[in-house]
């Protein structure tokens, strides 16, 4: 699997990263299987979130790599989320039981998760000087499925990663009342994620399978891979099956390039 250094953060992955999101339902153990198996076929690039229920899992695999000979915790790059805690004893309370579940010293990017509207946005850039003074948060970044939103930082000094929906079809990216087709929705979150980019921000792509609703895997990866402003794509990965399907895709696409 082909690793980048990402140029916001300094952080070399993985152009696939790996989300938990899929694996909540499972034992720990089986979504610890599941990713050092991605460990050994290239995936150091790992996201989860405080509202996936998925630390646990990322635990255990944390433990299971960390076995294998010359792997130390800098070899993967581990994304979480902050889910709607808000005051600073709230905040530093929340990212100490994160540290507790995942079982790591710290965390390689923190982002502001799921922010959807403007109220809920100022109230999350108030908590960015309270994660700046704790050590454990090494790079801050931004989740959100509103362009609008997405606009609004970019170009704020404190977020340097983005994570957002992508995918060909247009799904899953959150509109105003005026843009009634998926392909304005697609095309207005293209453009602010290029501002981004032109401003120095890293970026992932999330939704790229749109929720389930595209069933075209192959073409849907490679629209992903194919967006020169984005660096990873982030796939959901629930089954052994799913990974060596998309690791094969991936794979085979970036030799395209």
């Amino acid at each position: 699997m082909k690793k980048i250094k990402l140029k916001k953060t300094g952080c070399k992955v993985s152009k696939l990263c790996f989300g938990t999101g899929r694996i909540d339902k499972f034992k720990p153990e089986h979504g610890a299987r599941l990713l050092k198996k991605a460990y050994e076929k290239g995936i150091n690039f790992w996201d989860t979130s405080d509202d996936y229920g998925t630390h646990p899992h990322v635990n255990e695999g944390l433990k299971k790599v960390l076995k294998k000979k010359g792997v130390s915790r800098d070899n993967i790059v581990l994304i979480s989320k902050i889910t709607r805690v808000f005051g600073e004893k709230k905040v530093k309370k929340h990212i100490k039981k994160m540290l507790k579940e995942l079982g790591t010293d710290y965390i390689d990017i923190l982002l502001l998760h799921a922010v959807d509207s403007e109220k809920e946005l100022k109230k999350y850039l108030n908590i960015i000087p309270y994660l700046k003074k704790i050590k454990a948060i090494k790079h801050i970044g931004l989740s959100s499925h509103k362009p609008n939103i997405i606009r609004e930082v970019a170009d704020h000094p404190d977020i340097e990663i983005i994570m957002a929906p992508l995918n060909y079809r247009g799904f899953r990216i959150k509109y105003s009342y005026r843009d009634k087709t998926y392909s304005v929705r697609r095309g207005k979150m293209k453009r602010v994620l290029k501002k981004c980019k032109k401003n120095g921000k890293d970026i992932i792509l999330i939704k790229i399978f749109g929720n389930g609703k595209i069933d075209k895997i192959e073409k849907a990866i490679r629209y992903g891979l194919k967006q020169k402003f984005a660096d990873c794509i982030d796939l959901g990965i629930g089954s052994m099956h799913d990974l060596k399907e998309d690791v094969k895709i991936v794979n085979r696409v970036l030799k395209e390039k």
